[in-house]
């Protein structure tokens, strides 16, 4: 089944960000009421909102080749993703590792090699 564009949401968190899509106009808008009243409860617990966002992630399926190198995806050259840009990308552009601090306060985490020479460089 195919979903309009005009009823997807953008769901943005720090530990993961995706969207998702509505049937129809009223779902759409009740799905945006509910939403907004937990962002709105959790905000008043916890009295802020969080500072930073995971991206959104390429889709595998989107892509059979890495968006750093062109080198096509196989069973053995396996996609992988970036935690700072989302970007799908093979093990030899994605070497590295930071500390996100939105996703994981003691875990370094998987980043593309652009993602760490900008932010180590």
């Amino acid at each position: 089944r195919h979903f309009q564009a005009k009823f997807a949401l953008q769901i943005m968190s720090p530990q993961k960000s995706f969207i998702v899509c509505a049937h129809d106009q009223n779902d759409f808008e009740e799905w945006s009421e509910k939403l907004k009243d937990t962002v709105n409860a959790c905000v008043e617990i916890a009295g802020t909102r969080p500072a930073a966002a995971a991206p959104l992630w390429t889709q595998d399926k989107e892509k059979d080749e890495c968006e750093q190198c062109d080198v096509r995806f196989t069973l053995f050259n396996r996609r992988h993703h970036c935690r700072k840009c989302g970007c799908l990308c093979c093990g030899k552009c994605s070497l590295n590792k930071l500390l996100l601090k939105h996703i994981d306060e003691n875990t370094p985490v998987r980043v593309c090699n652009r993602c760490y020479a900008d932010t180590s460089g």
